[in-house]
């Protein structure tokens, strides 16, 4: 199952599968495991992002299982908190790291810094990198991950292109028996 989330700079429908692996707290010798094996059940999302420092081993995942790049959608965020240059650099680097022309989904994956510096400014520069990066092709979709209300306000300001998605952390646990 998958939802619409928008569309690509192309104008086509970018559909987003409604679960996948995410690889959070993975080296890159356990994600690759992991998606390796997610792969080989027939899983076609993964989640990942340049600050899980695993993305190397995602990308030899991706290139051993010899699937079609149009067969998984892949998500990555880059950090928050950071100028517009230094946002296009980290962008840049995951799709690298990754092995990969392009990800499906592209997130900021925090209103700031992981420290708590950077503010509206930052959180707008970031957004520009993003827009630019969506623009070029090389993500199919833009959003957020972490922010509240107020943040996406500070981003809605300026873009051109509205957020996709805000990824928030949520834990379910099963109710005792």
């Amino acid at each position: 199952r998958t939802i619409t989330i928008g569309k690509d700079a192309k104008g086509k429908p970018v559909e987003l599968p409604m679960s996948g692996i995410g690889t959070w707290q993975y080296n890159n010798s356990v994600a690759e495991a992991a998606v390796a094996l997610a792969l080989s059940l027939g899983y076609t999302h993964i989640d990942t992002a340049i600050g899980y420092d695993n993305q190397e081993g995602i990308a030899r995942a991706l290139k051993a299982s010899s699937r079609p790049r149009s067969s998984y959608f892949l998500t990555s965020k880059i950090p928050g908190g950071l100028s517009q240059s230094d946002a296009m650099q980290q962008l840049e680097e995951s799709i690298q790291q990754l092995g990969v022309d392009f990800v499906d989904m592209m997130l900021v994956h925090f209103p700031a810094t992981w420290g708590g510096k950077g503010g509206k400014a930052m959180r707008q520069a970031g957004w520009k990198a993003l827009e630019d990066f969506y623009k070029a092709g090389k993500a199919r979709a833009i959003g957020v991950s972490h922010f509240c209300e107020s943040h996406i306000a500070d981003i809605l300001e300026i873009a051109t292109v509205t957020p996709a998605v805000n990824q928030v952390y949520a834990h379910f646990e099963r109710p005792p028996p």
